[in-house]
């Protein structure tokens, strides 16, 4: 097991989606995504080749599906680095830059 560690666009997209969250479903359907969240980064760290590929555009990168978001990380020597945390339906290589 790696231990995961999330960039400030990472923390700052967990948090962006937990007040969107509270304010579309409530406190209670928003602590369970989050879980769901939480639980997608402890499989990640578990098992860093769980997430698929991003593709040639940026080939050191995978992605995972958790709900309506994906995650898109990098697996490293000591460490799994999540980069982004980003809605589906968002453009996501414009935001993926280091």
């Amino acid at each position: 097991m790696k231990p995961v560690r999330l960039s400030a666009r990472a923390r700052r997209d967990t948090q962006l989606i937990a007040a969107s969250s509270r304010r579309e479903w409530g406190e209670e359907r928003t602590a369970r995504y989050l879980a769901d969240l939480a639980a997608g980064l402890k499989r990640i760290g578990d098992n860093p080749g769980i997430g698929s590929l991003f593709g040639p555009e940026r080939p050191d990168l995978r992605r995972l599906r958790v709900g309506r978001h994906i995650i898109f990380y990098r697996d490293e020597t000591d460490a799994v680095a999540v980069l982004r945390v980003l809605h589906e339906r968002m453009e996501h290589l414009s935001r993926l830059g280091d």
